[in-house]
């Protein structure tokens, strides 16, 4: 598609070539129909895979937990990442989102549980997307 991500902390030259190398070899191996599953996955903004994934988790009572993980959706997730890609987040956004947080005055508690249900839906996706790769 023309776009590409960085990775970094290669510390020699021939080890960012010999992962480069082994990227195109992984692209070469995957199905097409997977390829384009994992893209659409990841093309996904946070918001809407949020809601879905809170959909889907059934262990969640309507009355407790359940409401708390919406409200921390609706007021937390949706107007800080909710516009983002699925695949743009990254170790430091969620760093800066945990800051932002932090700013707002948000108790260290309450940034806790709110950071155990963003690890959960991101970790959701990420196995997802996995699942794809391995198809």
């Amino acid at each position: 598609m023309g776009e590409q991500l960085e990775e970094g902390g290669f510390a020699t030259r021939g080890e960012a070539i010999d992962r480069l190398i082994e990227i195109y070899a992984e692209k070469k191996r995957t199905e097409p129909s997977v390829a384009e599953a994992r893209w659409e996955l990841g093309q996904q903004k946070v918001a809407e895979f949020a809601r879905q994934w809170l959909r889907r988790q059934r262990h969640m009572t309507v009355y407790s937990t359940g409401e708390h993980v919406n409200s921390f959706i609706d007021v937390h997730v949706v107007p800080r990442l909710g516009s983002r890609k699925l695949i743009s987040v990254t170790p430091m956004v969620v760093e800066r989102f945990l800051d932002d947080l932090e700013a707002d005055g948000v108790g260290r508690g309450n940034q806790v549980n709110f950071l155990r249900a963003l690890k959960a839906i991101l970790r959701d996706a990420y196995d997802k997307g996995r699942w794809l790769m391995f198809r």
